[in-house]
């Protein structure tokens, strides 16, 4: 099972800010909306990590300044609506193995990085062929001082099994 960057580029937008011509060539999507893709469903947000925070700030700009709307600041970025799709825009990890390895489920530890390289989790395509939602604890280490961590795990836990 694979997926490239011309697919990725093609279902959700990543052309409109990343790429050698934006200055984003470390920018990768991650997550839910590369999961979606495998599964043929609308994501509900791109998750699109930086490998650093001004990077990650210069691609907020850059989709502001190309009418982009500020939704919402988040834990580890900020949230923005462009053409009719909310990207997640956030730095978490300086490489995108770093990136999926504080991922929480084995189905959402993916990444595709702007020349359409995949990275992911080694369990990724097993748990996936079989509709497996396995926990990793990956992301304990960026959320440690929320005490609804348990919670929040939970719920995501419900999503994440509609999708599969």
């Amino acid at each position: 099972m694979g997926i490239g960057g011309n697919r990725i580029d093609a279902a959700i937008g990543l052309g409109a800010f990343a790429g050698a011509d934006a200055g984003f060539e470390q920018g990768r999507v991650a997550g839910g909306a590369v999961l979606a893709e495998f599964l043929k469903v609308p994501p509900k947000d791109i998750d699109v990590f930086f490998a650093t925070e001004s990077e990650r700030e210069r691609a907020v700009e850059t989709l502001l300044s190309k009418g982009g709307t500020h939704v919402k600041k988040l834990r580890l970025g900020d949230s923005i609506e462009f053409e009719d799709k909310v990207y997640d825009l956030l730095h978490m990890g300086a490489t995108p193995q770093e990136t999926i390895e504080c991922f929480d489920y084995t189905v959402c530890s993916i990444a595709v990085d702007s020349l359409g390289k995949t990275y992911k989790h080694p369990d990724f395509d097993e748990h996936l062929e079989n509709r497996k939602l396995v926990y990793t604890g990956g992301n304990d280490e960026w959320f440690s001082d929320i005490s609804k961590t348990v919670n929040l795990n939970v719920l995501k836990a419900r999503r994440m099994a509609r999708y599969l």
